[in-house]
């Protein structure tokens, strides 16, 4: 399995659930699963769907951590296989929480996880 899976979510996000066990996104409601990015999708996932906010937040997740719930899929838009996680991800199996700036390309994250409770 690939050494870590990224989520991008938006920062009023992850504040609404610092008290849960585990973090969830819309589309898990909408679509049945949570969108995530290997490090080497995440520059073009980032300008592909998030261009217009300016301020994000990039989960790194251990895919160990939640392996029962993990399939590699194409996207819609290419052969390419995106990791997607079919339920929530529980706190513990975020190993940093990195914010994320326009000014930077994704490989350049700045974690920020302690400075951020409950991660974990």
């Amino acid at each position: 399995m690939r050494a870590r899976i990224f989520h991008i979510c938006l920062p009023a996000s992850w504040q609404l659930q610092l008290g849960d066990p585990d973090y969830s996104d819309p589309s898990l409601e909408s679509e049945g699963f949570i969108h995530c990015s290997t490090k080497e999708q995440l520059d073009g996932t980032l300008a592909r769907y998030f261009r217009d906010i300016p301020e994000l937040l990039i989960l790194e997740i251990l895919p160990s951590a939640v392996a029962e719930n993990l399939r590699f899929e194409p996207a819609p838009h290419s052969q390419e296989r995106y990791p997607h996680i079919y339920g929530t991800i529980p706190k513990g199996a975020i190993l940093h929480l990195h914010r994320f700036n326009w000014k930077t390309k994704a490989i350049d994250l700045v974690d920020v996880s302690a400075h951020i409770p409950h991660i974990r």
